[in-house]
């Protein structure tokens, strides 16, 4: 080589020494803000998870307030039936179809709170989901800030040492 070509050889390699540091930097961090994003995705899904299973919850607070209202009528129109056609209401078999209603009113009720549980808990359990890959994804950004880290003192050695080698 040259005695012209050296000075010229030398800081080629030093501008790509800096390039790749650049570019290394560049990358780690652009990783790092996509991962960075995803996790602030996961935490809105988690959060929406948990309105999910409060909503849930509330269509069947008010679902089983309006069943209980249908209820008190249907109790309310057998009543005045009984009543309108002599029965006495509250005795023999008057007080039998009311007690077979409220038990069956009762179990109705129990399967519905049990679903509405049910689907709130598996939106509870969406949600935590969700809070573990936010977390996730947060280690990435780290980890990626990390390895961009190494990547540029990779390329400065190597840039230091070919350098070296083009002096020599």
């Amino acid at each position: 080589m040259g005695a012209a070509a050296l000075p010229l050889s030398i800081g080629a390699s030093a501008i790509g020494t800096l390039m790749q540091m650049r570019g290394a930097k560049a990358a780690a961090q652009g990783q790092a803000a996509a991962a960075r994003h995803n996790a602030a995705v996961a935490k809105r899904n988690a959060e929406a998870a948990d309105i999910q299973a409060e909503h849930r919850l509330l269509i069947n607070k008010i679902e089983t307030a309006e069943a209980a209202d249908r209820f008190r009528d249907l109790q309310s129109s057998l009543n005045v039936a009984y009543a309108k056609s002599g029965v006495m209401t509250g005795t023999g078999t008057a007080q039998l179809v009311e007690e077979e209603n409220a038990r069956q009113f009762d179990e109705e009720k129990a399967a519905r709170l049990m679903a509405a549980e049910t689907d709130a808990q598996a939106f509870r359990e969406k949600g935590v989901d969700q809070r573990l890959e936010a977390d996730l994804q947060m280690i990435y950004a780290r980890n990626y800030l990390t390895a961009g880290k190494y990547r540029q003192y990779g390329a400065f050695i190597s840039g230091v040492s070919k350098t070296a080698s083009l002096l020599s």
